[in-house]
């Protein structure tokens, strides 16, 4: 049997120790570079991660804008052709009284020269028992220019008609362009209030968003589309018109009946009425 010196298995124990140290050396370094590689991994999923985030806000942020703007220009388009169409309105109005005034002094003209025809047929009448002699140029004159305004009135008249014809036919296109101005109005509205949150980076929900669950027929998910169309309160809900919030209505995927049917608009005004203190109503079913 092979014995060893003292020295010798005191050495052989140092090597046998020495590689095992080295051997875990080497087991931690290969660790530790795989962790490091891990990370690394991390770090770059991280970084193309937010490198999408930052472009897709971006391009929403853009689009945003261009949406504000086209609905702008729209809601400036139609505002001018409303206001076009009023003034065209006051201009016949206008004219339909001058036309009017016309019409009045030509019919009393005509009248007063009838009159003054009459008189004057009764005045000639007595005092001759011969039959009538024939008309003279003084009759043929007065029946010409009696015929020539009876015509002048027939024409006024008939341009009354046309005028009176031509401001229904305005007031039917104001009213028309007046209805597609309000959504328009509404739509401008609500994204100048989400730009505006947007340059304030309010990403939080505001403190009177839960107050709109406490409205009688508002739940979670109606709250959450109140809240993508821009209505984050009770106090902007209580500030649309019944007009405003029937289109609002059909923008959030419910009955346009419905908001006036279950009364938002007097449940939201009078939860402002009340103040922070009323006591809650009954969540929606």
């Amino acid at each position: 049997m092979l014995t060893l010196s003292p020295a010798a298995a005191v050495f052989l124990a140092a090597v046998v120790l020495a590689t095992g140290f080295l051997a875990g050396c080497a087991w931690r370094q290969r660790q530790l570079h795989a962790g490091r590689l891990a990370l690394e991994l991390h770090r770059r999923a991280m970084a193309t991660l937010r490198r999408r985030y930052r472009r897709r806000r971006l391009l929403l942020r853009d689009a945003r804008k261009a949406a504000l703007a086209d609905c702008g220009q729209a809601l400036a388009a139609a505002q001018s052709r409303a206001t076009g169409l009023e003034q065209a309105l006051r201009a016949a109005r206008e004219r339909v009284a001058i036309l009017e005034s016309d019409q009045g002094l030509m019919r009393i003209e005509r009248d007063e020269l009838l009159a003054h025809t009459q008189r004057l047929r009764a005045l000639e009448a007595p005092r001759t028992d011969k039959p009538p002699a024939a008309p003279g140029p003084t009759d043929e004159t007065r029946r010409a220019g009696l015929a020539e305004r009876s015509a002048r009135i027939h024409e006024l008249e008939c341009r009354l008609r046309e005028s009176a014809i031509r401001i229904g036919e305005l007031e039917s296109s104001l009213h028309t362009w007046k209805y597609r101005i309000a959504p328009l109005a509404l739509h401008a509205k609500l994204q100048r209030e989400r730009a505006a949150q947007a340059r304030h980076g309010s990403r939080g929900t505001p403190k009177g968003s839960a107050q709109l669950r406490r409205i009688h027929g508002i739940g979670r998910v109606i709250e959450r589309r109140l809240n993508a169309a821009g209505i984050r309160d009770v106090g902007q809900l209580a500030g649309l018109s019944p007009a405003e919030i029937a289109n609002l209505a059909g923008r959030i995927g419910v009955a346009p009946t419905r908001p006036a049917r279950e009364h938002w608009l007097e449940q939201a005004r009078a939860l402002l009425a009340s103040g922070p203190s009323a006591a809650p109503q009954a969540r929606a079913r």
